[in-house]
């Protein structure tokens, strides 16, 4: 069960819960995200658009039509005085404290929307419904009561969820069919997260050792070595360079601190189940011990249908 602004409790098998830059929405589970941004996503079924997300940090007191120039972008948005349909709902779902503010294109192209600032938190969001006249507004009533701010290192979407360590937050992406990349940054340290399938085909009855040094090869250097073995009971394969022990690694983490290029390397990918492999690779300074890169690989899961 997921909890509201409102403080209603919502359905778990009507919506499924979607975190991607820092914030957090239940929708209903056949709307997938379909394009996505920095502070951006916009969610689509098979009929069309669903909902279109902006959003950002703002200090408060916020300015709501300052706010709206700057989330409604190229001018398509202004304030509306009669708001209609399913932004007329979500704004009555919303609670005072949200200081909501209906928008109504002006440009044509697009949707109505409705903005407000999470309570509690320095976000603004920009919640544009595209709903049908004659559909009822509840999806999106639910979209908008269920907002809120999530931790910038964690992501849910699509069939994978994540959660990269303290202060680590969205820096790149790519979202392809089949392979999907995540890139988190804390300084000059990353953290990325991969998704290939199908893993059948990939491999061609290769050795995920083998196929795993080969695509990361201008990732990790030339000729990455990677030993097979398990991780939490699954086929896995694993690299680790610049991390010798004594005097060495002493120096070499004195120079990983003083210079961005000296970092030690982490990675590993495994097979979760037969249709896909899951990878992530970490460049840091010394402070990513290897029980707390598993930990970061162990909180990198599959979704649950």
């Amino acid at each position: 069960m997921s909890q509201s602004l409102t403080g209603v409790s919502q359905p778990a098998a009507l919506t499924a819960r979607t975190i991607w830059d820092g914030l957090a929405v239940d929708l209903p589970p056949s709307w997938e995200p379909a394009r996505l941004g920095l502070g951006y996503a916009r969610f689509e079924d098979a009929s069309g658009p669903r909902l279109t997300l902006r959003w950002q940090r703002v200090k408060r007191p916020a300015a709501p039509h300052k706010v709206l120039k700057r989330l409604s972008r190229r001018k398509q948005l202004g304030p509306s005085d009669k708001p209609r349909g399913a932004v007329a709902a979500m704004l009555s779902a919303l609670p005072p404290e949200c200081g909501a503010l209906p928008c109504a294109d002006v440009s044509g192209q697009g949707a109505d929307a409705v903005l407000f600032v999470l309570p509690g938190a320095q976000t603004a969001v920009l919640a544009a419904p595209h709903a049908k006249p004659d559909e009822k507004a509840t999806p999106w009533v639910r979209a908008a009561a269920s907002l809120a701010p999530a931790d910038p290192g964690s992501f849910s979407l699509f069939d994978v969820s994540g959660e990269a360590p303290p202060g680590f937050s969205l820096a790149a992406f790519s979202v392809q069919l089949g392979h999907f990349h995540f890139r988190y940054r804390l300084g000059s340290e990353t953290l990325d997260y991969y998704r290939f399938a199908p893993a059948e085909v990939i491999l061609r009855r290769k050795a995920l050792e083998d196929w795993a040094g080969n695509v990361f090869v201008q990732t990790l250097g030339k000729a990455p070595r990677f030993a097979s073995g398990e991780f939490d009971g699954f086929p896995a394969a694993r690299h680790e360079s610049g991390t010798p022990g004594g005097l060495a690694r002493s120096l070499r983490s004195l120079a990983a601190r003083m210079f961005a290029g000296a970092r030690f390397t982490r990675a590993l990918a495994w097979r979760p189940d037969a249709h896909k492999i899951l990878a992530a690779v970490a460049f840091h300074r010394g402070g990513l011990s290897g029980d707390n890169f598993e930990e970061v690989c162990r909180r990198y899961v599959l979704r649950t249908p």
